[in-house]
């Protein structure tokens, strides 16, 4: 009996040095590209949506808990509607302008120093449930793009530091 607990503990030990070692129960990586070549790193918990109604983005991926969402406009079309060219701050600032209707409570633009990205956050409540959104905004010399990663308000701080990491995994 004593030398079956023995073994039965030594096996959870090295079952449990295999799990670290080989990272047990931490999803794979997988990287996702867009139509409009925009890529982006997330966890293969991430699947592509197909769903009605989501026609004005280039992609939308959903996990069990969060999603993101990846929009891209060219910097022709906005100079042909009177903008001129612009910085990625001043897109978000245009951005926070525009979503500013009410319906959501915004953030600031801000630039993270570390990384050089820009970024926006924001809250909105739909059918009794509050979204917290992160939104990340970069330029290449043909567009602007738009990420934005969600999840319920009450898991933010549980997800941002992961909306950063696979912010810092976009590629335009």
């Amino acid at each position: 009996m004593k030398r079956t607990k023995k073994i039965i503990s030594l096996l959870f030990v090295a079952i449990s040095i295999m799990c670290l070692l080989t990272a047990c129960g931490k999803p794979a990586d997988k990287t996702f590209t867009t139509s409009t070549k925009v890529s982006i790193t997330l966890t293969d918990a991430f699947a592509l949506s197909n769903q009605d109604g989501l026609d004005d983005f280039d992609a939308v991926y959903f996990s069990p808990v969060c999603a993101c969402a990846i929009l891209t406009e060219s910097i022709s079309s906005l100079e042909s509607m009177g903008y001129e060219e612009m910085t990625e701050k001043e897109y978000a600032d245009l951005l926070v302008l525009a979503y500013n209707d009410g319906t959501r409570t915004m953030g600031s633009v801000s630039t993270n120093a570390a990384t050089n990205l820009v970024s926006f956050t924001y809250t909105a409540s739909n059918e009794g449930t509050t979204f917290y959104y992160f939104s990340v905004v970069l330029k290449d010399s043909t567009k602007y793009c738009t990420v934005t990663f969600w999840c319920e308000y009450k898991d933010k701080d549980k997800y941002q530091s992961d909306f950063e990491n696979w912010a810092k995994t976009i590629k335009l």
